[in-house]
């Protein structure tokens, strides 16, 4: 009999690292939101997973609250990824566990035969590049019907809720009262050990417990470690990632070649949550946990959205066309003469032997500098300076887009570059995306189960 496991995964971290005095923040770039960070994880496990996305069947997407929640982010993702436009789609949104919650959802309507094949995304856009929890990340899992082989199961063991508001303030520059926080880190920590008196009686696991702490203020996590011993804070345990943290503390304990069993204790602001967590030997290969190294310091408040003027408005016939392809990559070959067209749809007769049979092609992300110039007269909206690449991809064809995440004074020919989807501008409400280069660094050298792998092999 089939049951609905997990069978990939990849997770994403922001690169700009706000550190304070009391922790460090990951908070989005000025081209970032949940939605590329979502891309960039889906983009991962996707890869790692090797299946076709026609299977998908179902997007589930767990986003947090902030100014990034905002536009058509789902169908966004939906053309980002290639998915069927006939995938069903389901947004999962409210309080800090719906990533757990869609994880479950998902796993339930795979084993009861309703769906086959979901991807799940949790992706949390941050505190509004402020340097205040919650981190920027995202992580993505695929889950489908397995009989044997590779794969995670994940149950639920325990679960208790109450009402209570943990941030109560009228904006980011008003705390609430030294009483009332006190009286809040209190009550989480009682019902935090409630639920663990309750579970590990009944579990007799000889294995630590791992924690993930999702919206709790860190003197709860102090306290809830200190008070219990046979807890173990996991890898992603740093800080607070919002609606991703459970999925990345997940990926973090069964990212090693060996079988792991464990259960996981996710901390939230107004429910916790204990899942018993197992995977199988040999599944490595299939997740892949950011490290999040080569983070870009950054100083708190200091990052400002770009937001230009479009030469286009957002509901023009080209944009419409356009939108997936540029962000796909996704181009067409000549069957005659091997000349390529992107976006696919630009040209229907190929201009250079004028025939008008075409076959599908997607351009590759990664690499080098060709040539590069930096602008110092932009209109406003832009910032200061942008710098554009021509970039000499892996398959030769040449690609012009701007540069993210790289200072101009790094920029030199021959230097390795990869192609990442990050946002544009914001029109009439909507944000707008397109393909724009990073260094290698930002992007490759963070795969580490990938590299991982591929050096042990």
């Amino acid at each position: 009999m089939s049951r609905g496991a997990v069978t990939a995964g990849a997770s994403y971290l922001a690169r700009r690292l706000v550190v304070g005095k009391r922790e460090e923040v990951r908070v989005c770039g000025p081209d970032e939101d949940a939605v590329t960070l979502a891309l960039e994880a889906a983009q991962r496990s996707i890869e790692v997973w090797g299946g076709d996305i026609e299977r998908f069947d179902a997007l589930y997407l767990a986003i947090g609250h902030g100014s990034f929640v905002e536009g058509p982010h789902a169908q966004f993702l939906i053309e980002g990824l290639g998915l069927s436009n006939t995938c069903s789609l389901s947004t999962f949104s409210g309080e800090s566990l719906v990533g757990l919650s869609a994880l479950v959802s998902a796993m339930d309507a795979v084993e009861t035969g309703r769906l086959s094949t979901v991807l799940v995304i949790a992706t949390e856009g941050g505190g509004a590049r402020s340097g205040i929890p919650p981190s920027a990340a995202a992580a993505a899992v695929i889950v489908e019907a397995v009989r044997e082989g590779a794969s995670v199961s994940i149950e639920e063991v325990g679960q208790i809720s109450s009402v209570k508001f943990d941030r109560w303030q009228s904006s980011l520059n008003v705390a609430p009262s030294r009483g009332d926080n006190r009286y809040l880190q209190d009550r989480n920590i009682s019902e935090v050990q409630t639920l663990v008196d309750r579970i590990i009686p009944e579990s007799k696991w000889k294995t630590p417990i791992i924690t993930a702490f999702c919206g709790a203020h860190r003197n709860v996590r102090k306290k809830v470690l200190s008070l219990n011993p046979e807890l173990k804070d996991s890898g992603a345990g740093l800080g607070d990632y919002g609606v991703a943290s459970p999925f990345l503390a997940i990926l973090e304990e069964i990212s090693v070649p060996e079988a792991t069993e464990f259960l996981l204790l996710a901390q939230g602001t107004s429910r916790h949550v204990a899942l018993r967590v197992s995977s199988t030997g040999g599944c490595s290969r299939k997740f892949l946990s950011d490290q999040g190294k080569h983070p870009i310091l950054t100083e708190a408040g200091s990052i400002v959205a770009h937001e230009p003027k479009l030469s286009l408005p957002t509901y023009s016939p080209f944009y419409a066309r356009n939108c997936g392809e540029l962000i796909r990559l996704d181009a067409a070959k000549c069957s005659h003469c091997d000349w390529v067209a992107f976006p696919a749809s630009l040209r229907p007769i190929c201009p250079q032997c004028k025939q008008s049979s075409w076959n599908s092609y997607r351009l590759p992300r990664s690499g080098v500098v060709y040539s590069f110039t930096i602008n110092r007269f932009l209109p406003s909206g832009f910032g200061d300076e942008m710098a554009y690449v021509l970039g000499e991809l892996d398959d030769g064809y040449m690609f012009w887009a701007p540069v993210s995440d790289l200072e101009t004074t790094e920029i030199e020919i021959g230097l390795p570059v990869w192609l990442t989807v990050r946002r544009f501008s914001k029109q009439d409400g909507v944000p707008v995306y397109g393909m724009k280069f990073v260094g290698v660094n930002t992007w490759q050298s963070n795969r580490h189960g990938q590299m991982l792998h591929e050096g042990t092999t």
